[in-house]
C-alpha cells in the first residue's frame, strides 16, 4: 500500500466504510460515531499481564496506533499510523453501587480522533475475581468483533491472538478502493458483490 503525503502529512488514504463514516460524524454527534462493548469477567486479572497483552495487540495491529489528520485544504483525513499512539488502559476500583456512574463517565470521556488514541480500555475492578471491562473507541477504527476480541485476549483466551502475520486496516482499504473504484470490466462482479 502506498502512503500520500499532503502538507506535510503522510498517511493512508480512508477505507469506502470509513469515509462514509466521517461524513457521517460530521453531520451528526462526535459520541455517535463510537463502539462501545462492556463485558463483565469472573477471573482474576494481572494488570501486569493485562498491559502486556494490550502492547502485544497494538504492536501488531496498526489500526490501535492510528489517529485521522486532515491536512489544510483537505476534506478528508489520512490515516496516519503512529508508532507513539497506544490504548489507554485503566484499572479502577469501584463497588457494585458504582459501576453504572463509572460507565457513564467512561462513555462521556471524548476522544480526539487527530490526536488519538481512539481506543480506550477501562478494567473496573468490582473484587480480585469480579470485572467489568470496557471497550469504547472510534468506529473508524473499532468495531464489536474486535473490541470483543481485545477483551477476550486481555482475559487470557489465547485463541484470540491469531497468527504472525497478521492483515492491516491500511491494506484492505487500499484493496478495497482498487476493486470499487476500478474501471476494468472483472471489477465490476466485485462491485455487485460489495
Amino acid at each position: 500500500m502506498s502512503a500520500v503525503e499532503t502538507s506535510a502529512v503522510q498517511g493512508f488514504p480512508l477505507s469506502v466504510l470509513q469515509r462514509a463514516s466521517w461524513r457521517a460524524r460530521q453531520l451528526d454527534s462526535p459520541r455517535a460515531a463510537m463502539t462501545r462493548v462492556v463485558v463483565r469477567v469472573t477471573a482474576p486479572l494481572d494488570e501486569a499481564a493485562v498491559r502486556g497483552a494490550l502492547s502485544r495487540l497494538t504492536a501488531r495491529h496498526e489500526i490501535l496506533r492510528t489517529a485521522f489528520r486532515r491536512p489544510a485544504g483537505v476534506q478528508l483525513p489520512l490515516q496516519v499510523i503512529d508508532d507513539a499512539i497506544a490504548p489507554t488502559l485503566r484499572f479502577v476500583a469501584v463497588t457494585e453501587n458504582e459501576l453504572d456512574r463509572a460507565l457513564a463517565d467512561d462513555a462521556a470521556t471524548p476522544i480526539d480522533l487527530e490526536v488519538g488514541p481512539l481506543v480506550r480500555v477501562t478494567v473496573l475492578v468490582l473484587s480480585r475475581t469480579e470485572h467489568v471491562v470496557s471497550v469504547h473507541g472510534s468506529c473508524l477504527v473499532l468495531d464489536v468483533p474486535s473490541a470483543l476480541a481485545i477483551v477476550r485476549t486481555l482475559a487470557g483466551d489465547a485463541t484470540a491472538a491469531g497468527g504472525d502475520d497478521v492483515p492491516q486496516y491500511a491494506d484492505l482499504a487500499a484493496w478495497q478502493d482498487d476493486v470499487l473504484l476500478d474501471s476494468a470490466p472483472e471489477s465490476d462482479a466485485a462491485r455487485a458483490h460489495w
